[in-house]
């Protein structure tokens, strides 16, 4: 049970602070033309190109630094990090196909940049951010390597090293070990199956409709 507290506190935290960061950077760079923001959004994108594994030691050895090593925030900072340039790909995109119009009629209704932001960008780009939400959950609820890493107190571990938190015990036991295996694959597969119109309806059709 703790376990799953743990992987549930960290997943959507980690949800959270990634929409929160992709909508205001994407929004920054789409919308408000900001100084080197394709500068920027390239940096951001760059990031995909680096593995986790080439990250996994500076990530110990700054969280280690921060004394952020066996809490939730040593793994949500890096998990929201990680997820940052692909939800910003995505959520640009959606933003880049938004009509000037919209904003510039709320422009003139007296709405500043934030009131714009709430009220017209994001529903519109709604399809997309579900999209991105569903990937950094399951991406978050399924990581392994850096919660290893991190998380090295029994308390603090995550549902993925549950199995290896049982190895001695279990690993005889084929029937506990796969109910463990189970457990951990069951919440992934009822979140796609809840949301998976949304999450076709964010990848095939984009941000605006009509």
């Amino acid at each position: 049970a703790l376990f799953f507290l743990n992987s549930a506190v960290v997943c959507l935290a980690s949800v959270a602070l990634t929409l929160i960061c992709v909508i205001g950077l994407a929004y920054a760079i789409s919308r408000l033309k900001i100084r080197f923001g394709q500068a920027m959004l390239l940096l951001v994108v760059s990031a995909l190109l680096l593995p986790l594994a080439s990250l996994l030691i500076p990530i110990a050895q700054l969280l280690q630094y921060l004394h952020l090593t066996n809490s939730y925030w040593g793994l949500i900072g890096p998990e929201t990090a990680l997820g940052i340039p692909f939800g910003t790909v995505i959520v640009k995109a959606a933003m880049d196909d938004i009509p000037t119009a919209l904003e510039e009629a709320a422009t003139i209704d007296g709405a500043g940049s934030f009131a714009v932001l709430r009220h017209v960008v994001v529903p519109l780009i709604r399809p997309s951010l579900i999209v991105v939400a569903i990937w950094q959950f399951l991406y978050s609820w399924n990581e392994f390597f850096l919660a290893l890493v991190v998380m090295t107190e029994n308390a603090a571990k995550t549902l993925p090293l549950a199995p290896l938190y049982y190895q001695g015990p279990f690993m005889t036991d084929p029937g506990k070990l796969f109910a463990i295996l189970t457990l951990i694959a069951v919440v992934p597969m009822l979140a796609y199956v809840l949301l998976q119109r949304w999450f076709v309806a964010g990848l095939l059709e984009g941000s605006v409709k009509g």
